[in-house]
């Protein structure tokens, strides 16, 4: 009896056994018609057109996939190979004027197109080289952080501490940020024109610090401490060499100018006084100094960067310095401000100076393609 049942046992484990693996053939064999039923009959095409190549019956080509081009019915990856098999099949039939609107076809189709000298027949690439396929410029924005200070002329140094004899006031770089949008065009091999629209807001700190007698045998601490801050727009034109054109990596250098257009500029700051009772007096306020710099200025630019390839476009990344040419403060301002204030409340005037900037900033381009045939 135990025997029997043992028996039985074990012919129900082999059943459901031979049940699994049949349900699991079954499976992939359902799915495997599944994917062919899923097949598109342009791709079916595509490889019967492709076998039909490989033996050597160019005539068939066209027929096969003409229609599902003129009815886009293949992606992207499809479509550049069946355009390319049409264009081989066009110049091994001798009809150059089909191969050539077949080649530009494709061009327009997918930007990225490019041959392959070791498998790829000399006539086609003949064909490719005659077309431009590079892109005809490209357009982008950046985006990133500055640090502004003054460079001060020796010849003008006109703040009120200087004027009594006094410790020098200091200048001190705040980040800020600049934005804008940019344009390449290629000149020639590696060396690209690049000009660019941008807004800039930029701030430095001044302070001054010294010591006044209250008593005979106590001293207070006076002196002030303001934030200058400006915004203007400037239009970049530089000169951009490529060091080496790598299939992802593109590092680069360029040189140029920006005249720059000044939007605002103004102080806020704090001074610290005696009173004539001999304890120190705070003053606070904000002012416009927009009068009082000069609205042009021309700055030489130095920039030092790399790019990223991605798709039809490039991360663009870029490290910049900048000076500017022309003084920034209006030498007739200086001991003679638009408003008072600044050199009476505030105990300030304004030293001759010229701004210059260091940056790091990070942006996409993306290439503007216009395939044409060039001869």
């Amino acid at each position: 009896m135990i025997l029997r049942k043992k028996t039985r046992v074990k012919m129900y484990r082999t059943s459901w056994h031979k049940l699994t693996l049949f349900i699991v053939i079954t499976s992939m064999y359902s799915k495997g018609v599944h994917a062919q039923e899923e097949k598109s009959d342009c791709v079916i095409k595509l490889e019967q057109a492709q076998s039909k190549y490989n033996q050597g019956r160019i005539q068939d080509i066209e027929p096969l996939i003409g229609d599902c081009l003129q009815s886009k019915g293949f992606d992207k990856t499809s479509e550049t190979q069946a355009l390319k098999l049409l264009a081989l099949s066009y110049l091994f039939l001798e009809e150059p004027e089909k191969a050539g609107e077949t080649m530009l076809q494709l061009l327009h189709a997918n930007h990225l197109f490019s041959i392959n000298p070791a498998i790829d027949p000399s006539e086609f690439i003949n064909l490719y080289e005659k077309y431009r396929h590079d892109p005809l410029f490209s357009l982008g924005f950046l985006g990133g952080l500055v640090a502004a200070k003054p460079i001060v002329i020796a010849s003008q140094l006109n703040s009120t501490q200087d004027l009594n004899n006094d410790n020098r006031q200091k200048y001190s770089p705040l980040i800020n940020f600049r934005v804008g949008a940019n344009a390449e065009y290629k000149l020639k091999e590696k060396i690209y024109l690049v000009a660019a629209l941008n807004f800039s807001f930029v701030k430095f700190q001044k302070t001054h610090s010294s010591t006044r007698p209250i008593t005979n045998t106590s001293t207070a601490g006076v002196g002030f401490e303001g934030i200058e801050a400006q915004s203007s727009i400037e239009l970049p034109l530089l000169v951009q060499y490529h060091i080496a054109e790598a299939t992802k990596l593109t590092p680069y250098v360029a040189v140029g100018v920006a005249p720059q257009l000044l939007l605002n500029a103004s102080y806020s700051g704090e001074t610290i006084t005696n009173t004539i009772e001999g304890s120190p007096s705070a003053t606070s306020q904000n002012i416009s100094l927009t009068q009082d710099r000069n609205r042009f200025n021309l700055n030489i630019m130095a920039v030092g960067g790399l790019k990223y390839k991605i798709n039809e476009g490039f991360l663009n990344i870029q490290l910049r310095y900048s000076y500017g040419i022309l003084q920034s403060s209006k030498e007739t301002s200086a001991l003679t401000p638009t408003n008072p204030n600044l050199l009476w409340d505030l105990n300030e005037s304004s030293d001759g100076f010229r701004l210059h900037d260091i940056g790091i900033s990070i942006g996409y381009t993306f290439d503007i393609y216009v395939p044409k045939k060039l001869r």
